[in-house]
Protein backbone atom coordinates (compact mmCIF):
# COMPACT_ATOMS: atom_id res chain seq x y z
CA UNK A 1 0.00 0.00 0.00
CA UNK A 2 2.86 2.29 0.59
CA UNK A 3 4.16 1.40 -2.42
CA UNK A 4 1.16 2.19 -4.26
CA UNK A 5 0.91 5.51 -2.55
CA UNK A 6 4.83 6.44 -3.51
CA UNK A 7 3.82 5.66 -6.79
CA UNK A 8 0.96 7.59 -7.53
CA UNK A 9 3.28 10.36 -5.92
CA UNK A 10 5.86 9.70 -8.24
CA UNK A 11 3.22 10.03 -11.07
CA UNK A 12 1.66 13.00 -9.91
CA UNK A 13 5.53 14.76 -9.71
CA UNK A 14 5.61 13.47 -13.59
CA UNK A 15 2.78 15.02 -14.25
CA UNK A 16 3.62 18.02 -12.72
CA UNK A 17 7.17 18.17 -14.63
CA UNK A 18 5.67 17.14 -17.61
CA UNK A 19 3.39 19.97 -17.42
CA UNK A 20 5.94 22.26 -16.46
CA UNK A 21 8.08 20.60 -19.41
CA UNK A 22 5.09 21.54 -22.05
CA UNK A 23 4.88 24.74 -21.04
CA UNK A 24 8.69 25.67 -21.47
CA UNK A 25 7.89 23.69 -24.81
CA UNK A 26 5.23 26.71 -25.88
CA UNK A 27 7.06 29.40 -24.44
CA UNK A 28 10.22 28.43 -26.49
CA UNK A 29 8.21 27.48 -29.68
CA UNK A 30 6.24 31.09 -29.35
CA UNK A 31 9.74 33.00 -28.62
CA UNK A 32 10.84 31.52 -31.79
CA UNK A 33 8.48 32.12 -33.51
CA UNK A 34 8.60 35.70 -32.56
CA UNK A 35 12.60 35.22 -33.84
CA UNK A 36 11.78 34.10 -36.81
CA UNK A 37 9.46 36.78 -37.30
CA UNK A 38 12.10 39.30 -36.49
CA UNK A 39 14.43 37.98 -38.61
CA UNK A 40 12.32 37.93 -41.28
CA UNK A 41 11.20 41.41 -41.16
CA UNK A 42 15.32 42.09 -40.80
CA UNK A 43 15.84 40.92 -43.52
CA UNK A 44 12.62 42.28 -45.43
CA UNK A 45 14.48 45.72 -44.49
CA UNK A 46 17.72 44.88 -45.67
CA UNK A 47 16.39 43.62 -48.66
CA UNK A 48 14.43 47.00 -48.89
CA UNK A 49 17.55 48.85 -47.60
CA UNK A 50 19.85 47.30 -50.26
CA UNK A 51 17.40 48.32 -52.84
CA UNK A 52 17.19 51.97 -51.94
CA UNK A 53 20.87 51.94 -51.76
CA UNK A 54 21.17 50.20 -55.38
CA UNK A 55 18.74 53.07 -56.75
CA UNK A 56 20.62 55.65 -54.98
CA UNK A 57 24.03 54.32 -56.41
CA UNK A 58 22.48 53.82 -60.07
CA UNK A 59 21.31 57.74 -59.46
CA UNK A 60 24.83 58.77 -58.34
CA UNK A 61 26.29 57.52 -61.27
CA UNK A 62 24.00 58.82 -64.19
CA UNK A 63 24.39 61.86 -62.35
CA UNK A 64 28.44 61.37 -62.77
CA UNK A 65 28.00 60.93 -66.02
CA UNK A 66 25.86 63.87 -66.88
CA UNK A 67 28.22 66.08 -64.77
CA UNK A 68 31.40 64.97 -66.31
CA UNK A 69 29.52 65.70 -69.84
CA UNK A 70 28.21 68.55 -68.78
CA UNK A 71 31.70 69.57 -67.94
CA UNK A 72 33.19 68.46 -71.35
CA UNK A 73 30.37 70.68 -73.08
CA UNK A 74 31.65 73.72 -70.85
CA UNK A 75 35.13 73.18 -71.79
CA UNK A 76 34.16 72.87 -75.24
CA UNK A 77 32.31 75.92 -75.31
CA UNK A 78 34.79 77.81 -73.87
CA UNK A 79 37.10 76.71 -76.34
CA UNK A 80 35.30 77.75 -78.67
CA UNK A 81 34.43 80.97 -77.36
CA UNK A 82 38.26 81.61 -76.77
CA UNK A 83 38.98 81.41 -80.46
CA UNK A 84 37.96 84.40 -82.39
CA UNK A 85 35.37 84.05 -85.59
CA UNK A 86 36.94 83.49 -88.29
CA UNK A 87 35.41 85.89 -90.09
CA UNK A 88 36.03 88.35 -87.90
CA UNK A 89 39.32 90.91 -89.13
CA UNK A 90 41.79 91.87 -86.25
CA UNK A 91 40.98 95.50 -86.45
CA UNK A 92 37.32 94.71 -85.31
CA UNK A 93 38.08 92.50 -82.36
CA UNK A 94 40.44 95.14 -81.26
CA UNK A 95 37.84 97.70 -81.45
CA UNK A 96 35.84 95.53 -79.59
CA UNK A 97 38.23 95.02 -76.83
CA UNK A 98 38.75 98.84 -76.52
CA UNK A 99 35.37 99.10 -76.20
CA UNK A 100 34.95 96.61 -73.31
CA UNK A 101 38.03 98.57 -71.94
CA UNK A 102 35.56 101.92 -72.02
CA UNK A 103 32.87 100.05 -70.60
CA UNK A 104 35.12 99.03 -67.56
CA UNK A 105 36.18 102.36 -67.02
CA UNK A 106 32.75 103.46 -67.07
CA UNK A 107 31.76 100.94 -65.13
CA UNK A 108 34.28 102.16 -62.55
CA UNK A 109 33.54 105.39 -62.87
CA UNK A 110 30.00 104.71 -62.51
CA UNK A 111 31.10 102.70 -58.98
CA UNK A 112 33.23 105.47 -57.61
CA UNK A 113 30.59 108.23 -58.11
CA UNK A 114 27.48 105.38 -56.19
CA UNK A 115 30.32 105.33 -53.69
CA UNK A 116 30.58 108.92 -53.31
CA UNK A 117 26.69 109.50 -52.99
CA UNK A 118 26.15 106.30 -50.76
CA UNK A 119 28.87 108.60 -48.43
CA UNK A 120 27.04 111.89 -49.51
CA UNK A 121 23.60 110.68 -48.14
CA UNK A 122 24.85 108.83 -44.70
CA UNK A 123 26.48 111.57 -44.18
CA UNK A 124 23.33 113.26 -44.80
CA UNK A 125 21.50 110.79 -43.25
CA UNK A 126 23.30 111.19 -39.80
CA UNK A 127 22.82 114.85 -40.30
CA UNK A 128 18.78 114.72 -39.60
CA UNK A 129 19.44 112.07 -37.14
CA UNK A 130 21.79 114.34 -35.21
CA UNK A 131 19.97 117.38 -35.74
CA UNK A 132 15.77 116.00 -35.48
CA UNK A 133 14.01 116.09 -38.77
CA UNK A 134 12.24 119.39 -38.29
CA UNK A 135 15.42 121.27 -38.48
CA UNK A 136 17.22 119.46 -41.00
CA UNK A 137 14.13 120.88 -42.87
CA UNK A 138 14.34 124.09 -42.01
CA UNK A 139 17.72 124.72 -42.36
CA UNK A 140 17.65 122.96 -46.21
CA UNK A 141 13.85 125.26 -47.05
CA UNK A 142 14.53 128.73 -44.94
CA UNK A 143 17.99 128.42 -44.05
CA UNK A 144 17.22 129.80 -40.61
CA UNK A 145 15.05 129.67 -37.27
CA UNK A 146 12.49 131.29 -38.93
CA UNK A 147 10.34 129.32 -41.13
CA UNK A 148 6.70 128.56 -39.85
CA UNK A 149 4.39 125.86 -40.33
CA UNK A 150 3.62 127.98 -44.04
CA UNK A 151 7.03 127.11 -44.92
CA UNK A 152 7.12 123.48 -43.95
CA UNK A 153 3.31 123.07 -45.99
CA UNK A 154 5.19 124.77 -48.67
CA UNK A 155 8.57 122.44 -48.52
CA UNK A 156 6.13 119.56 -48.14
CA UNK A 157 4.29 120.27 -51.03
CA UNK A 158 7.42 121.06 -52.90
CA UNK A 159 9.13 117.62 -52.33
CA UNK A 160 5.51 116.03 -53.21
CA UNK A 161 5.61 118.03 -56.48
CA UNK A 162 9.11 116.80 -57.36
CA UNK A 163 8.55 113.44 -55.64
CA UNK A 164 5.30 112.39 -57.43
CA UNK A 165 4.75 111.84 -61.11
CA UNK A 166 1.16 111.55 -60.36
CA UNK A 167 1.22 114.83 -58.50
CA UNK A 168 2.84 116.48 -60.60
CA UNK A 169 0.52 115.70 -63.44
CA UNK A 170 -2.36 116.65 -61.75
CA UNK A 171 -0.32 119.92 -60.60
CA UNK A 172 -0.12 120.55 -64.64
CA UNK A 173 -3.80 119.82 -65.26
CA UNK A 174 -4.31 122.22 -62.35
CA UNK A 175 -2.47 124.96 -64.27
CA UNK A 176 -3.93 124.30 -67.39
CA UNK A 177 -7.34 124.84 -66.54
CA UNK A 178 -6.65 127.46 -64.33
CA UNK A 179 -4.95 129.52 -67.45
CA UNK A 180 -7.67 128.56 -69.67
CA UNK A 181 -10.28 129.93 -67.35
CA UNK A 182 -8.70 133.26 -67.04
CA UNK A 183 -7.91 133.57 -70.58
CA UNK A 184 -11.71 132.95 -70.91
CA UNK A 185 -12.43 135.33 -68.46
CA UNK A 186 -10.45 138.41 -69.76
CA UNK A 187 -11.51 137.64 -73.28
CA UNK A 188 -15.02 137.55 -71.88
CA UNK A 189 -14.85 141.09 -70.40
CA UNK A 190 -13.12 142.69 -73.25
CA UNK A 191 -15.88 141.49 -75.78
CA UNK A 192 -18.57 142.58 -73.22
CA UNK A 193 -16.90 146.11 -72.91
CA UNK A 194 -16.14 146.23 -76.85
CA UNK A 195 -19.83 145.76 -77.52
CA UNK A 196 -21.03 147.92 -75.38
Amino acid sequence: RRSCESLGMQIAEVQRMSDAAQSEERQLSASNAEAEGEIARCRCRAAAAGERAAVAARQEESLRAKLVALQARVAQELQAAAQPAPDVSSEQVAYLQRKVEDRRKEHAKADQERIRLKGALQRHAGLKEVNGAGSTADSVVGGGSNSGPFDEVVSWMSMALFKSALVRRFFCVHLVMLYSWLVFLLWWLSSGNATK
